[in-house]
């Protein structure tokens, strides 16, 4: 259910923002009269009236990631009893902190967040990403966003800029190679399936 509303308010979030550049495009044209301005930002307030202001949202966001992590530290602690589909769940979880991390950072630009406030969101992201390899190391997607939230630290400092792209590409590479891997044993196990069958059907 947290997952869930964070998703839910990461889309809303996007919506007021686009929206509100919107009004702010209506605002400043002097090509559209004051009828056809009114009309246009009606519309577009009844869009988002139901909808957090952005600052707020980023507020509950916050408050709804601590929570998560609460339940899922609390959860890690009995990790090693669970069943592999239990512990992927668990993975999935801290990826989708991680994941809302990333969206955090890269959603928010550098004139409206200070590194440091961003610095700290990036390495929660990072910590909750590496969590969900160790649970479930072959679980692809989580170096995908390790290696994109490397790239935001370059809004934290420019100048190593480098040494992040080189983070950045470094965990592409496990994404992929891990990708990879679980397509040729997927394609493995569904040709060991139809031959399977066709033994079954000979006999």
């Amino acid at each position: 259910d947290i997952r869930n509303e964070i998703d839910k308010i990461k889309t809303d979030t996007e919506e007021v923002e686009k929206t509100t550049k919107f009004m702010d495009t209506v605002k400043k044209n002097k090509m559209v009269d004051a009828a056809e301005k009114e009309r246009l930002l009606t519309e577009a307030e009844e869009r988002i009236k139901d909808k957090l202001p952005v600052d707020e949202a980023e507020k509950r966001l916050e408050e709804l990631v601590a929570e998560l992590e609460q339940k899922v530290e609390r959860a890690e602690a009995t990790t090693d009893t669970l069943e592999e589909e239990e512990k992927q769940k668990v993975a999935e979880t801290y990826y989708s902190i991680g994941n809302v991390c990333w969206n955090w950072s890269y959603q928010t630009p550098a004139d409206f967040m200070s590194p440091e406030l961003r610095k700290p969101i990036i390495e929660r992201g990072l910590e909750c990403l590496e969590t969900a390899t160790t649970i479930a190391p072959e679980y692809a997607d989580p170096y995908a966003y390790m290696g994109l939230l490397w790239r935001e630290m370059i809004k934290v400092d420019p100048l190593k800029r480098d040494q992040f792209v080189k983070k950045n590409e470094e965990f592409n590479k496990k994404f992929i190679d891990i990708y990879k891997k679980k397509q040729r044993q997927e394609e493995y196990k569904k040709q060991l399936d139809e031959m399977g069958q066709e033994e079954t059907g000979s006999n």
